[in-house]
């Protein structure tokens, strides 16, 4: 049987749903699994036995035409059983059609949009946890008969060979060597510079501590001046390798720091402890790391800051202007969930 699977972004969500193919091709080696997505996902597969498809959605695929070139395209190439739809946004609903003229069974997420909207209004908040997002995953596949074991809190399942290059990471001399990702593509997701040059700084005189920096090219030069402003040991990983390069590295370390970002799921799929920052997003919308870090989590409680969480994704303003989730989060705090985790 040959599945198609479609999820065009984000890369954070692109990290779920790996985990959960790669639990569906174990349990069901005979089936093909091809993933249709934007091209940059296609280095993240690494050795996962999946086939993936280039959307050019900023082209060759852009608009109604391009939606059915596609459909059309995937079609002839992959000759699907049938399709999941991993993303349900107006761009695969347009596919899903398509694909149904064709004769193909389409299966849909559920995002429980209701419920999101509930948790995140202004007033009257339903703060009830809805189900992590790679379950819905799994269950989406369920229902279209595929049967298989997937459990979000077990460590991901992310096969890598051994990269000979990477031999030299991390540094020796260093007793702790802790992966961090200061950056978000949000602000309401990303802790003040100032207040993280205070945590880094803490570690800042001990040779025992080495940094490794995560994130984009376009982060380099603020995580280079956070870095030499905290007066640490660092390596800049940031911009230099591959996602399953990085993912290597990553499983050389201690533990992660990061937001509520792409780099903390890649940590997951690293299966390293992680240390996330929580501020307008909330653990109970269905987007934590997979596996076991709900105590090394950190956040302002919901009942000393109760307009928590205003977002689902990030990008809203902040209802109060302050961005107190953030701002009003104590260094201290997240030194002392480094500590933890190093001597658990």
């Amino acid at each position: 049987m040959r599945i198609l699977v479609q999820r065009y972004s984000a890369l954070g969500d692109i990290a779920l749903l790996l985990p959960v193919l790669a639990a569906l091709k174990r349990d069901q080696p005979a089936l093909e699994i091809h993933l249709v997505s934007r091209p940059f996902i296609k280095s993240l597969l690494g050795d996962l036995d999946i086939h993936f498809h280039a959307a050019d959605l900023n082209d060759q695929h852009k608009g109604f035409i391009g939606l059915w070139k596609l459909a059309q395209s995937l079609k002839r190439e992959i000759k699907p059983d049938l399709v999941i739809d991993a993303h349900n946004v107006l761009r695969s609903r347009i596919l899903n059609s398509f694909f149904q003229l064709m004769g193909l069974p389409v299966f849909r997420i559920n995002k429980e949009r209701k419920a999101r909207k509930a948790l995140v209004r202004k007033e009257n908040k339903i703060a009830e946890p809805l189900k992590h997002s790679s379950i819905k995953y799994a269950e989406t596949l369920r229902r279209a008969g595929l049967q298989f074991n997937f459990s979000e809190k077990k460590i991901a399942l992310y096969p890598l060979k051994e990269d000979g290059s990477l031999s030299e990471i991390p540094n020796p001399s260093a007793k702790f060597h802790l992966a961090i990702a200061p950056m978000a593509k949000h602000k309401a997701k990303r802790y003040p510079l100032a207040q993280m040059e205070k945590v880094l700084a803490h570690f800042g005189a001990n040779k025992d501590y080495h940094f490794y920096f995560f994130g984009g090219p376009e982060e380099v030069a603020d995580l280079e001046k956070l870095a030499q402003a905290a007066q640490i040991n660092y390596s800049m990983i940031a911009g230099k390798f591959s996602f399953p390069q990085e993912i290597a590295i990553m499983r050389k370390l201690h533990l992660m720091l990061a937001m509520d970002s792409s780099n903390m799921h890649l940590a997951a799929l690293a299966g390293i402890k992680i240390i996330s920052i929580w501020g307008a997003t909330h653990p109970l919308a269905g987007f934590g790391p997979l596996g076991e870090h709900e105590d090394l989590m950190v956040q302002m409680p919901r009942k000393e800051l109760n307009c928590r969480p205003c977002s689902i994704f990030g990008n809203k303003e902040c209802f109060r202007g302050d961005y107190a989730c953030l701002t009003n989060l104590a260094p201290e705090k997240i030194i002392a969930k480094i500590e933890q985790a190093l001597n658990s």
